[in-house]
This record gives C-alpha cells, sequence and structure tokens, in this order.
C-alpha cells in the first residue's frame, strides 16, 4: 500500500495505521471497550479514539434537521473517513476529499 516517503511523512504505513486505529478502534469481544492497536498500553490517549466522529455527532447536535440546507456535507481533509461516515447518517450526501493518497485509497476499499 504506501511506502514510506522522506519527502511526505503523512504518505507511509506507520501514520495510515494510527489514523484507522484512532477512527475506527477495535473492541475486546470480553469487556466491549475500545481497543487500538495503534495503543495498546496502560497509558494510552483513550480519549482520542473516534474522535472525527465525536465531532460530526458534535456539528449535528449543533444544527437542527429543518436548517439543513440541501441536506448535504462536505467533509474537507477527511483522512480516512470517520467523520464522513458519520455524516453519512444523517445526511443524504456527503463530499469527502484528502490530498494523502494512502488515505484516499483506504477510504475507497469501505
Amino acid at each position: 500500500m504506501a511506502k514510506s516517503n522522506d519527502a511526505n511523512p503523512y504518505e507511509t504505513d506507520n501514520l495510515l495505521q494510527m489514523y484507522l486505529s484512532l477512527n475506527y478502534p477495535l473492541v475486546s469481544q470480553d469487556s466491549q471497550t475500545p481497543i487500538s492497536t495503534m495503543t495498546p498500553h496502560e497509558d494510552a490517549p483513550t480519549q482520542a479514539l473516534c474522535f472525527p466522529q465525536r465531532m460530526a455527532q458534535l456539528l449535528l447536535s449543533l444544527m437542527p434537521e429543518n436548517k439543513r440546507m440541501n441536506n448535504r456535507a462536505l467533509d474537507i481533509g477527511c483522512a480516512v473517513g470517520g467523520s464522513a461516515f458519520e455524516l453519512s447518517t444523517s445526511f443524504q450526501h456527503v463530499e469527502a476529499f484528502d490530498y494523502r493518497c494512502c488515505f484516499v485509497f483506504v477510504y475507497h476499499l469501505y
């Protein structure tokens, strides 16, 4: 997939894995607690997990349904799409884009 590129640190597999872990954390089957593959230690910043989804939910809570123009949303710099997927639960159409090739590639897989 993405190869290490000294010119652009945003196009590395390592960063892609971090973004995927923050946007889509795994859930342990025994405890139903979010666990990120990026942060498997006791002092992991678990409050960062699903941050894009929570920001989309905050936006939706501040915007009454009857005030949504065109029922469309735009997510600029969507990374791996956590906020775009969340917005798609409330908007009929969501446009999301990012300039990082590896993020866009993964986004199109799902």
